[in-house]
C-alpha cells in the first residue's frame, strides 16, 4: 500500500522525535546505570565517599584539586616503622638491622609526604593585597598591657628584640597545627595533616582555607607515636 506525502512526513517527524527521545533517554539510562554499577562495585566505600563529598563546600574541593595537582617534584615521601620508630628507606621492610621487621613487615609503615612549603608561602603572599600583610613594626616592640594578637605575646616580642641589630629584621612566622582523622569509619587507616597559618596576615583572612599552608600529610595504621611525630617535624623545620 502506497503512503501519501502527508503520512510519510508524519512518520518522518515521529521517527525524528522518537530518535531524539531515545538518545536522550538512553543517555540518562546509561548514566544512571554507570552510577548504580559504580555503587555496586564500591559498596559502602562509595556511599562513604559520597557523604564526605557532600560535606565539602565547592571552595574546599577546588582548593583540594589545585593542591593535589601540584607536580610530584614538590614533595618528598618518608617511611617510619611503627615498631622501632625509625625512618626506613624501604616501604616493604624496616632498614634498621636491629628491628624485628628488618626482613619483612606485617604492619605498613607511617608514610609522611613533605610538601613544598616555600612554594605555598609564595603563592599566598602573591595572592593577597599589600595591606593584608602586617610585618613587625616598631610599635610592636613596645610591651602592651593587653594582648590582642600573637604579635603582642612574649615569644614574638623576644624574637623582635633578638633581630634588632640585624640588617634584615622583618620576617614572617607560622603557627603549626597537627590533626588527624580516620580515612573511613570501617578502616584502621588514619590521616594526619600538618598545617600552618601565617601570623602576619590579617586575622580576617589568616585562617581562610586558601591561605593555609600544608606542611605535610601522614597516613598510617594508627596515630603516630610522639617520637615518630617529632621525626616527621624535623625535615619540616629544616625546610623553613
Amino acid at each position: 500500500m502506497k503512503k501519501t506525502n502527508n503520512e510519510a512526513a508524519e512518520e518522518f517527524d515521529n521517527a525524528t522525535f522518537d530518535s531524539d527521545f531515545e538518545n536522550e533517554y538512553f543517555d540518562d539510562i546509561d548514566e544512571e546505570n554507570d552510577i548504580h554499577d559504580s555503587e555496586n562495585e564500591n559498596g559502602e566505600d562509595f556511599e562513604e565517599e559520597e557523604m564526605i563529598e557532600e560535606d565539602l563546600c565547592e571552595e574546599q574541593i577546588l582548593f583540594g584539586n589545585e593542591f593535589f595537582n601540584m607536580e610530584s617534584s614538590t614533595m618528598s615521601t618518608r617511611d617510619y616503622d611503627e615498631i622501632c620508630e625509625n625512618e626506613s628507606s624501604d616501604s616493604n621492610k624496616c632498614t634498621n638491622p636491629y628491628c624485628s621487621y628488618n626482613t619483612s613487615t606485617l604492619i605498613p609503615p607511617h608514610i609522611c609526604m613533605i610538601m613544598n612549603i616555600h612554594q605555598q608561602i609564595e603563592q599566598v603572599l602573591r595572592s593577597i593585597k599589600r595591606n593584608d600583610l602586617h610585618l613587625p613594626a616598631e610599635k610592636y616592640r613596645n610591651s602592651k598591657k593587653s594582648m590582642t594578637d600573637i604579635q603582642d605575646g612574649h615569644v614574638y616580642t623576644n624574637i623582635l628584640y633578638s633581630l634588632e641589630n640585624e640588617r634584615q629584621s622583618k620576617f614572617i612566622s607560622l603557627t603549626c597545627n597537627i590533626d588527624g582523622v580516620a580515612v573511613y569509619t570501617s578502616s584502621e587507616q588514619s590521616m594526619w595533616t600538618f598545617i600552618a597559618c601565617i601570623n602576619e596576615l590579617k586575622r580576617t583572612i589568616r585562617f581562610s582555607i586558601e591561605n593555609i599552608i600544608v606542611l605535610a600529610i601522614s597516613v598510617g595504621r594508627k596515630k603516630p607515636s610522639r617520637i615518630i611525630m617529632q621525626k616527621m617535624l624535623s625535615p619540616i623545620v629544616q625546610r623553613l
